[in-house]
């Protein structure tokens, strides 16, 4: 009989997450689940509710089954109380259980509830508000620490309202210095029925090595029509690439769904080149009302640089290339394009941007001659 409760149970739970998964949920824009009002018990001034849940064996923590049964407490004007497990009976073990939610200021205001052990629950990545996304993933021999895990597999979630919700690691059977391949189940602690399974390979395959000592980040931006060019849209997104100590690399658009009107589209970004193991794809809306006067004013002018004088920093100094905000604060600028070319002399075109706000550019010409006794090495001579 308790095998045939337990059975009906998961069937139940598996149902739900299934129906979840067909979008039958709340209305987009709700940010709360709560129980229904025909599980409130009316407790003098106060009003509790919560329901039964539905847990795996691993995920029995009082703190679980608050989250999982939504309780809730409020006094008679609506404020909320934090609500506490006064007694439970459950164990970390395949069973049905019982569990009372109260409140520490009234020891009255009580709700029992069952709480229903299972030894493991079907993957739910939608339910409710919420929508769980990740991707298989390998990792380095050394680096399976739960941070590199969740870059490595592109984990995020989101609400309906496309708030974002922070990942977790819920199980794992990783070995952070063994080859193989392992299991982990993701969720988020705002709902304990989301959770989606993934692998992970740890490797240490020397020819991947030196590719997989990077990490890519980036996050949902809004831009408007005219902010398209791949250097916005990694500012925008606040885009990059790091190695493991920290230390930046150039990143670029590996992919993109972008179509140049209004729309929701994805950007994947990765590092710059060939290598393509790990990426991040982030969520961009497109507006075309959404166009914004630049606050920053760009000047450089003409100037003529020394031949092997024509990195950015001699270009900027060599041109006077500075802009500032309409206040007069300083912002920062870098060479958007150069035709320039390496130990050739002659005339060339050069084009600022403000790193703030790309849009904002300023193209000058730039004479590379070659002079030896050159009286300002580095500086070179403005022409206005």
């Amino acid at each position: 009989m308790k095998s045939m409760f337990l059975k009906i149970a998961l069937s139940a739970s598996a149902i739900l997450c299934a129906v979840s998964c067909l979008n039958v949920s709340q209305p987009v824009g709700a940010e709360e689940i709560h129980p229904t009002a025909g599980e409130t018990d009316f407790i003098g001034a106060f009003a509790i509710s919560g329901t039964d849940v539905v847990l795996e064996v691993g995920e029995t923590s009082n703190e679980n089954i608050l989250t999982a049964s939504h309780a809730r407490i409020t006094n008679s004007i609506g404020v909320g109380v934090s609500p506490v497990i006064k007694s439970s009976n459950v164990q970390d073990t395949p069973g049905i259980y019982q569990a009372t939610i109260g409140t520490t200021i009234l020891s009255s205001v009580e709700k029992e509830i069952t709480v229903t052990v299972v030894d493991q629950l079907e993957d739910c990545p939608t339910y409710g508000i919420y929508q769980l996304t990740a991707d298989d993933a390998t990792v380095q021999v050394g680096q399976a620490d739960e941070a590199a895990i969740l870059q490595a597999t592109n984990a995020q979630a989101l609400t309906s309202g496309g708030s974002p919700v922070d990942v977790v690691i819920k199980k794992s059977n990783v070995v952070n210095d063994t080859p193989g391949t392992y299991q982990i189940v993701l969720g988020i602690k705002e709902e304990p029925k989301v959770r989606k399974t993934i692998q992970v390979t740890v490797t240490n395959d020397a020819g991947n090595e030196q590719e997989s000592l990077y990490f890519v980040d980036a996050s949902d931006a809004t831009v408007s029509i005219d902010q398209l060019d791949e250097q916005t849209l990694i500012i925008m997104t606040n885009a990059k690439v790091t190695d493991i100590l920290g230390n930046p690399l150039p990143v670029e658009i590996k992919h993109s769904s972008i179509k140049f009107e209004p729309g929701n589209y994805t950007v994947t970004f990765g590092l710059k080149g060939e290598s393509s193991l790990f990426t991040k794809t982030v969520n961009l809306t497109v507006t075309s009302d959404n166009y914004v006067p630049s606050r920053f004013f760009l000047q450089a002018f003409d100037a003529t640089v020394q031949l092997g004088q024509t990195d950015d920093l001699s270009l900027i100094q060599a041109t006077g290339a500075n802009a500032v905000t309409l206040l007069g604060q300083k912002a920062d600028v870098y060479v958007k394009h150069s035709t320039i070319e390496a130990n050739k002399t002659g005339n060339f075109a050069v084009t600022f941007a403000v790193t703030e706000d790309p849009r904002i550019e300023k193209t000058v010409t730039v004479s590379v001659v070659d002079e030896i006794n050159r009286p300002e090495l580095g500086g070179g001579i403005g022409n206005i």
